[in-house]
């Protein structure tokens, strides 16, 4: 029998605030409940939903505790089942990698699959790159708040969202240095570390 090897990965994805946005932009249901997913979505919604001052501080509050929560890298799901395909965390993408038989109705949808799995990788993109236009639009309606209470409120769910994309981001770099430092001694004779303002540079010597 001959096999054919399906693959298909995101982009890198490190922030589980940025994933569920991603995943509802693109209307995927998760069929295995991941809490963290969970509370972000119960609390955006309640948001939306809150009709007066009282509800809407109280609904601002509870995103802002959510995603407080969310500065916690643990909390990215390792896996994310969805209908008809199964992605897998793997070096800071989501993967997925499955060996059938070159003739099955599974290698037919190859194409079909890569398709949706490349969706969710832009799909998080675009959140990411929409993410300080969101934040501003935050601060703005801040100014426009009409109590202290609510402005407050606003003002720390901006922060809020800030810091958990910060420290997400941050994480995320000190895994891919740490796996440099660990492959390094294996590949090269010395490795060198050059800072320049915000950026780290690593050069491999060969001798």
């Amino acid at each position: 029998m001959s096999t054919k090897l399906i693959v298909a990965n995101t982009e890198q994805m490190c922030s589980v605030v940025s994933l569920q946005k991603a995943l509802q932009k693109c209307g995927y249901r998760l069929l295995d409940d991941i809490p963290i997913i969970s509370k972000l979505s119960e609390a955006r919604d309640a948001v939306k939903a809150a009709v007066d001052l009282d509800s809407k501080v109280d609904a601002l509050q509870r995103l802002t505790s959510v995603l407080r929560e969310c500065t916690n890298p643990s909390l990215l799901p390792t896996t994310l089942r969805l209908a008809g395909f199964t992605l897998t965390l793997q070096a800071g993408s989501y993967r997925i990698e499955r060996e059938v038989d070159e003739y099955s109705d599974a290698a037919g949808r190859y194409g079909d699959l890569k398709r949706k799995v490349e969706k969710l990788s832009n799909s998080y993109k675009e959140v990411q790159g929409d993410l300080e236009r969101d934040v501003l639009e935050i601060e703005g309606l801040a100014k426009q708040a009409k109590s202290e209470q609510e402005r407050r409120a606003l003002i720390a769910l901006v922060r809020a969202e800030r810091e958990a994309d910060r420290a997400a981001c941050e994480n995320r770099v000190a895994e891919m240095l740490q796996e440099i430092e660990r492959r390094a001694p294996g590949l090269c004779d010395q490795i060198t570390q050059h800072e320049g303002g915000k950026k780290v540079q690593y050069v491999l010597v060969y001798r």
